[in-house]
């Protein structure tokens, strides 16, 4: 173990990329313990032969195909008409499409990746500065892996033979107050500040988004 951790720091200190001084750290540390090299290959191919594993990207899959398809759009304007007329309301609006997001994409890297290209863009056209914008979205970003379905959850299941359903039943509550914390240093930092930008009525722009997001025109 010594010698691999002195591997480690070395790779680091000469610029090694991460992944390539974990390998060789590795290595350096079954050479020294005078083990098989062998089953190297064996071993590493098992522990990557997992279909749970592929959940995070398949999740992240998903959340391009919403963002291009129109459904993240859908999403934001739905929480834009909830939070209206609210200072603020486009922070607001922020982490409650996080929430509505966190329901399907369930990684914090697709929740960004989605929701990022809109708010981080579209906020600073409103007034707010681009950092807090950047902010809001990435602290929003992380009550993706608490509220279901959450690849970390499954991950988690699958390696420690746990219940799924209770994990995800168990993130529920945590994550929205999560959403409440945020929304109250928002409500603080934004008292008399800026609203969101939507439709004049509110309940008939709610009831359009509803029939276009079912389909039904």
């Amino acid at each position: 173990m010594i010698a691999m951790s002195i591997a480690f720091v070395i790779m680091l200190i000469i610029g090694v990329p991460i992944v390539f001084a974990l390998g060789i750290a590795g290595a350096v540390g079954l050479w020294s313990l005078d083990l098989n090299l062998i089953s190297v290959p064996t071993r590493l191919f098992t522990g990557m032969d997992n279909f749970v594993l592929l959940a995070a990207p398949f999740y992240i899959f998903a959340g391009e195909i919403m963002n291009r398809g129109g459904i993240t759009t859908r999403l934001i304007r739905l929480a834009g008409l909830v939070t209206r007329g609210v200072p603020g309301g486009t922070a607001y609006t922020n982490v409650t499409s996080s929430v509505l997001f966190a329901g399907i994409s369930g990684a914090a890297v697709a929740d960004t990746a989605a929701l990022g290209q809109i708010f981080i863009k579209g906020m600073p056209e409103e007034g707010y500065d681009k950092n807090y914008a950047a902010a809001v979205t990435i602290a929003s970003s992380i009550i993706g892996p608490i509220v279901p379905p959450s690849v970390i959850m499954i991950i988690y299941a699958a390696v420690t033979r746990q219940s799924v359903i209770d994990l995800f039943i168990a993130g529920i509550i945590p994550g929205l107050m999560l959403a409440g914390v945020m929304c109250l240093v928002i409500w603080w930092q934004a008292r008399g500040g800026r609203d969101s930008l939507v439709p004049a009525s509110r309940w008939r722009g709610m009831r359009s988004l509803s029939w276009s997001g079912m389909g039904c025109w």
